[in-house]
């Protein structure tokens, strides 16, 4: 059964930057997957272009340092890519998800090409230096799950 839920995302201080509505569409104690759709104004990430209302379908990780979202055109819900953000561990409730933005991103295209988004705002956030090298490690397990998934 879908049940709704919100989502809020965080700074790295956990101060709510955006929360928005979402369905549930699986949840374990693995991970929880939900569909969303995107409530801002477009714009270009990387190589991915993100419009108003394009379906996100979402997949947070109780015990990882990122989620990932694959994206689907508004219009035709076409295959664009996934965006995924490296974060602390989100807290998983039973109408929440709050998780806290470390700002690295990564676009990765359906083709398979990465693009690391937000480095230099990585490099300035005031965060001890145990959870910087847990971000690190996490966007590194991250780009080699998609290479061995992608084959590249």
């Amino acid at each position: 059964m879908k049940t709704d839920i919100s989502i809020s995302k965080c700074d790295h201080a956990g101060n709510e930057t955006i929360r928005y509505p979402a369905v549930v569409m699986n949840s374990d104690d693995q991970e929880v997957v939900v569909e969303a759709r995107f409530g801002l104004e477009g714009r270009q990430v990387g190589s991915m272009h993100i419009d108003t209302n394009d379906r996100f379908v979402e997949t947070y990780y109780p015990d990882r340092w990122y989620n990932m979202h694959a994206v689907f055109g508004a219009e035709t819900d076409e295959f664009k890519g996934w965006y995924c953000n490296i974060t602390y561990p989100p807290e998983i409730g039973r109408d929440l998800i709050t998780y806290r933005d470390l700002a690295l991103d990564l676009v990765v295209s359906p083709g398979g090409v990465q693009t690391v988004l937000d480095e230099d705002d990585f490099e300035a956030l005031d965060i001890p230096e145990a959870d910087r090298r847990k971000a690190l490690d996490a966007l590194a397990a991250l780009r080699k799950e998609f290479s061995d998934r992608l084959g590249i």
